[in-house]
């Protein structure tokens, strides 16, 4: 693996037509990211979930997060987007809202039996998702990709421009 650059080294993107379009890595990636999430909407489709329904149900399952807040920011959307989508999975007997004894004014998520059953069928759709996507590519070319994937997260970070 190469060291990251140092401060003074050259900026890797200057202001020309590659930063438009094919040659800029953040339009790839988010090329990347539509192609899978189209697939992940295909892959939930028979638990009759949306992207937006199964990430929540997914991070509860496995304790990331377990309020609206917490939800709504590790999934970038507002207070008000995901109060709708909990709504939606609510009345769909997935989740329950329960207040917290501790706190009154702060809700806990928790997962019903059914919604419990739905979160150990998520992890399978991601996972063919995912190795769609990553066809033909060696273990060592995927641990090479993350690796990169979070030096450029950790860049984003140490100017001050993460979430």
């Amino acid at each position: 693996m190469n060291p990251p650059p140092s401060p003074s080294s050259p900026a890797p993107y200057r202001v020309d037509a590659r930063c438009v379009m094919e040659d800029n890595p953040g339009y790839m990636i988010k090329q990347v990211y539509h192609s899978m999430n189209r697939m992940l909407d295909q892959q939930m489709a028979p638990l009759d979930l949306t992207a937006s329904q199964w990430r929540p149900i997914a991070m509860v399952s496995v304790g990331r997060a377990d309020t609206p807040a917490e939800l709504a920011r590790l999934n970038g959307l507002d207070t008000g987007a995901m109060t709708r989508t909990l709504d939606r999975l609510e009345a769909k007997g997935l989740l329950r809202r329960v207040r917290c004894h501790e706190d009154r004014r702060v809700v806990k998520i928790v997962l019903t039996d059914e919604g419990e059953a739905k979160a150990r069928q998520i992890p399978a759709n991601i996972a063919r998702t995912l190795s769609l996507h990553l066809r033909g590519f060696t273990a060592d070319e995927v641990a090479q990709l993350m690796h990169y994937l979070r030096r450029m997260i950790a860049n984003g970070s140490d100017a001050g421009l993460a979430p």
